[in-house]
């Protein structure tokens, strides 16, 4: 999977996944989905050293499957300024039911002004 857009709107970030020709990641249906775990960072723009990484559980309920794309969404919050703020991806966990888990690097940072 490719990360393909991002949206920002009222404290709640969507990501916007495309599902690549990869074997394994064709089985991914909301069927089987049990959870996905996002690695992500978030700071001020260059303030390197002062950046809170986080890891968050996505629940299926909170994930879509739109054709080819596979959407997740959650709240962020504490975010006071966000026209100086920037958001880095970093990994994605997907858990499965009954088989195993798939791990994706992201490394994608976003200004919340752009997105």
């Amino acid at each position: 999977m490719k990360l393909e857009n991002v949206i920002y709107l009222d404290s709640s970030i969507k990501l916007f996944f495309l599902k690549t020709e990869r074997e394994e990641l064709k089985i991914i249906s909301p069927k089987i989905v049990h959870n996905i775990t996002l690695g992500y960072s978030i700071g001020l723009i260059n303030n390197l050293g002062g950046k809170v990484q986080e890891f968050i559980k996505i629940d299926r309920r909170k994930i879509g499957f739109i054709k080819n794309y596979v959407v997740i969404s959650f709240h962020i919050e504490n975010v006071h300024d966000s026209n100086n703020c920037e958001i880095s991806f970093h990994s994605l966990l997907i858990s499965l039911k009954d088989f195993p888990r798939f791990k994706m690097n992201i490394d994608k940072t976003y200004t919340f002004r752009s997105i």
